[in-house]
């Protein structure tokens, strides 16, 4: 087993070898970590290990840390928009981006725990708590009106604010990420009515 040191204090014990094979096999896997740092503590999140197809349609390794109470679920859904060849650019921990959540998103980044506040608010996210997770955050933007003024999350997703336009990977009531997360008794942040986040699920 090899060992990597992530930011904020998070150390995940990582397979030396993983092949699509055996990963496939090992869908299921959960994996304890260690979270020193954080208000929920580390017995009630787990570490994912998952399969997604890429925008390049091929297989890619991904990585999620959520809340046990929605792991099984979370694993459910992954192996079924695996299994459904559903496009997913890209899972990887937050820390990979120094725990910034703009950073992440802009990249396209999906991703589930990274303690922080609501945007625009001093409450814990769903995300703090590993009860959240965001998919193709670039094509499906958090869009509030902030002073009279709109603000978009990642600021470089403006041309998909517009939900009415076609365009690849969109997440709206028709798409199988919503049906499936919303099968499992997840909230769409896209059916909220004083913001839309249109990446979101959460419980």
């Amino acid at each position: 087993m090899s060992k990597k040191v992530l930011s904020r204090n998070i150390t995940v014990q990582m397979p030396g070898e993983w092949s699509r094979s055996e990963g496939l096999h090992r869908y299921d896997f959960l994996r304890c970590f260690r979270l020193l740092n954080s208000e929920i503590g580390n017995d009630h999140l787990r570490y994912i290990h998952v399969l997604h197809v890429g925008f390049d349609n091929q297989v890619h390794e991904g990585e999620l840390v959520v809340n046990k109470d929605i792991a099984d679920d979370v694993l459910e859904i992954f192996k079924e928009l695996y299994e459904s060849e559903y496009q997913i650019e890209k899972v990887r921990l937050i820390d990979e981006y120094d725990a910034d959540d703009e950073a992440s998103m802009s990249d396209n980044n999906s991703s589930t725990f990274n303690f922080r506040f609501i945007s625009h608010t001093t409450k814990i996210s769903k995300h703090g708590m590993g009860m959240a997770v965001d998919i193709n955050t670039l094509y499906n933007p958090y869009v509030k009106t902030v002073d009279g003024e709109l603000s978009i999350e990642p600021a470089n997703a403006a041309d998909y604010v517009d939900r009415s336009k076609d365009f690849s990977h969109k997440i709206d009531h028709d798409d199988l990420c919503y049906k499936l997360f919303t099968e499992h008794g997840f909230e769409w942040g896209g059916d909220w009515t004083h913001s839309k986040d249109y990446q979101h699920f959460e419980k």
